[in-house]
């Protein structure tokens, strides 16, 4: 009989160290877990900040005031007293005197798109920030689809 209960306490103490393996071993990795997901949320939100800030710069370019010239000596003199030039450090610009010549010499605003943001972004220039943007998106797509692959054929390797 004091057999039987030596084992069954050493059997108990066995089972009650195993658990408190366990949960120290589930807590570990519980918590290495909450690190990544909190390094994950903390890096997708500076690519979420870095995108606004380059697609916010690519669209102010487009949304700057637009400065109409004339051609010079395109016009006559006027009659009248010519307007007064304004000296500010605001960069107030006195404008230029109506002539019949004025409309046909005025840079031609493209309308603006009803498509709103997305469409503006994809218009940008060649050399626009946001172009280098959306081809280092189909970079990361395209590495992204790559390691896919990769991945695929390691699991059919390793099934087999």
């Amino acid at each position: 009989r004091s057999l039987r209960e030596k084992t069954r306490e050493s059997f108990r103490k066995l089972r009650k160290e195993n658990r408190t393996k366990i949960n120290r071993s589930m807590g570990t990795a519980y918590y290495a877990l909450r690190e990544v997901k909190s390094t994950a949320r903390q890096t997708l939100s500076n690519v979420k900040s870095a995108v606004e800030n380059i697609s916010n710069k690519c669209l102010q370019g487009r949304q700057t005031r637009t400065r109409y010239r004339l051609p010079p000596k395109s016009y006559s003199p006027l009659r009248c007293q010519t307007p007064v030039k304004l000296y500010t450090p605001f960069g107030i610009e006195t404008p230029s005197p109506r002539t019949p010549g004025y409309k046909s010499a005025r840079r031609q605003r493209t309308p603006r798109s009803t498509f709103g943001r997305l469409q503006s972004f994809s218009s940008c220039t060649p050399g626009t920030p946001a172009r280098k943007l959306k081809q280092d998106l189909q970079d990361i797509s395209d590495g992204i689809e790559e390691l896919n692959t990769v991945a695929e054929r390691i699991c059919k390797r390793a099934s087999k």
